[in-house]
């Protein structure tokens, strides 16, 4: 390449992971709105500010990081497709408040988001009963969202319900049904099979182990995975960057003190040659 006088495009800092594709306005927009080169920028490039608020509980805060915003954006990539996607990884890498923030506030209004939450004791019935209130008749046997609508369905830990005697989980088993034949039987009207049409489905699931089961692969076979992996450092530091503030600045305002507490460098010392975190917050 360099006696050819050619030059790589793809940035020399971090990871190939660290970066996605901006297409020079195909389908992302551009500053002036014309035509350009495409190029590569960081996950994290033109993400607007993030502030905490000191009264928000922990539950609420979802910080930017790398490791989110990405998972966010291939989930994104992947609904508008209309491709299943299960989000696998360890608790407590952000799988359930991701999925959460990208179907209420992420997605074009044509998608309509429910939200289930499996455990030990659902049942297929249940599980049934839930989606279906969720669609109307499109016609006879049919049933799906409003025309022009998408319904998508986020089932969080969908490895939690028990085995039956046979080693079968019911609510998997329905879901499954669904997948391979796009419906299931009306448990009222007995031998009418229901299609149900424009529906998608979102999963989240931790590792085996704990109360949560192997899940067979008759169904796994359906979706698209995206893995949550654990969070980078860079990605920690960030993390407790924002909540060091949150809590400097709830205990400054109870306090009254807040044009005390002095200002601190960018993750290194404050001004008394202490170590600090939190950078240029107050």
């Amino acid at each position: 390449m360099n006696e050819n006088g050619m030059k790589l495009l793809f940035p020399k800092e971090g990871r190939v992971y660290d970066y996605t594709l901006h297409d020079g306005g195909f389908t992302d927009p551009t500053e002036d709105g014309e035509p350009a080169n495409p190029y590569w920028f960081n996950w994290m490039d033109n993400l607007d500010d993030y502030e905490v608020d000191p009264e928000w509980q922990y539950a609420d805060i979802e910080v930017p990081t790398l490791d989110n915003v990405r998972s966010a954006a291939i989930l994104g990539y992947k609904i508008t497709n209309y491709n299943h996607v299960i989000c696998v990884g360890p608790t407590g890498t952000g799988k359930t408040v991701t999925i959460s923030s990208k179907l209420s506030r992420g997605l074009h209004k044509k998608f309509i988001c429910e939200f289930l939450v499996f455990s030990a004791r659902t049942s297929a019935n249940q599980t049934q009963d839930v989606i279906d209130s969720k669609l109307e008749r499109r016609r006879r046997g049919v049933f799906g969202p409003p025309p022009t609508k998408r319904q998508v369905f986020f089932i969080d830990d969908l490895n939690m319900p028990a085995l039956e005697v046979y080693g079968a989980q019911p609510p998997i088993e329905l879901l499954r049904q669904f997948m391979d034949f796009s419906g299931w039987y009306d448990r009222t009207n007995i031998g009418e099979f229901k299609m149900l049409i424009d529906v998608g489905m979102v999963a989240a699931m931790g590792p085996p182990g704990g109360g949560r089961n192997p899940v067979t692969m008759r169904l796994m076979r359906h979706f698209h995975y995206v893995s949550f992996t654990e969070m980078e450092y860079n990605s920690k530091v960030i993390f407790f960057y924002y909540l060091r503030g949150r809590d400097i600045k709830r205990v400054a305002e109870h306090a009254a003190l807040l044009p005390l507490i002095p200002a601190v460098d960018s993750i290194g010392r404050n001004d008394d040659g202490d170590e600090v975190v939190v950078s240029n917050y107050i």
